[in-house]
């Protein structure tokens, strides 16, 4: 018995995966949840990620860019009107860190700014280059709200060890930032003795 070819997936359901992608990426910006963005660019095609930043207003705009990173950005421009490219490259650009040599106190000043700008990517950054328990001890120094804008901007895969250096009250209210999937991704990059501290810090409902 001959069974009919399968079909391709259509056209159809390719523009509704991107719908659906770019609904979700303005709910997470929405709500913050900037590592949900940076994992729900990741999987969209550049010229997707372009259509949606020339319909974003120019708020949610800034703030789906700063989660854009440079690779990303390269692929991406290709994509974009040359107006908005120009924009992008001009008005929402971001902007050069500090040295390397930076002392602490020099580190959370240049976030608190970085962060009252609302320029997310020269946190992460700043942050990228920091030894966890640095960053531990930023996050720690940070007001609330300011400390849960640069959570958002540190690595997944670093998340986890960051959250080992951390005081307790403070872990406990970051790791239920996270949702499942992050957690997950946070304990696989790390060494298996670090991975069981960090079941054992997290907050029973999601250890």
């Amino acid at each position: 018995m001959n069974h009919a070819p399968s079909l391709p997936p259509s056209d159809d359901a390719d523009a509704q995966r991107a719908r659906t992608d770019s609904e979700q990426i303005v709910t997470a910006l929405a709500e913050g949840r900037n590592k949900r963005v940076r994992k729900l660019l990741r999987r969209m095609h550049p010229a997707k990620i372009a259509a949606l930043l020339e319909r974003l207003d120019l708020h949610q705009r800034k703030a789906l860019w700063q989660q854009v990173d440079a690779a990303q950005e390269a692929r991406i421009r290709p994509h974009l009107k040359f107006e908005l490219s120009g924009q992008l490259a001009g008005e929402l650009a971001d902007e050069p860190m500090a040295g390397h040599d930076a002392l602490a106190e020099n580190q959370l000043d240049a976030v608190r700014a970085a962060l009252a700008e609302g320029a997310l990517k020269r946190v992460g950054k700043t942050l990228h280059r920091m030894h966890p328990a640095k960053i531990a001890g930023l996050l720690e120094a940070l007001p609330p709200p300011e400390r849960s804008k640069a959570w958002s901007m540190v690595e997944t895969e670093r998340a986890g060890k960051v959250l080992t250096y951390l005081h307790e009250e403070i872990r406990a209210t970051l790791a239920a930032e996270l949702d499942h999937d992050e957690l997950v991704a946070a304990a696989h990059a790390m060494a298996l003795d670090d991975r069981v501290d960090l079941i054992q810090i997290l907050p029973p409902a999601l250890g």
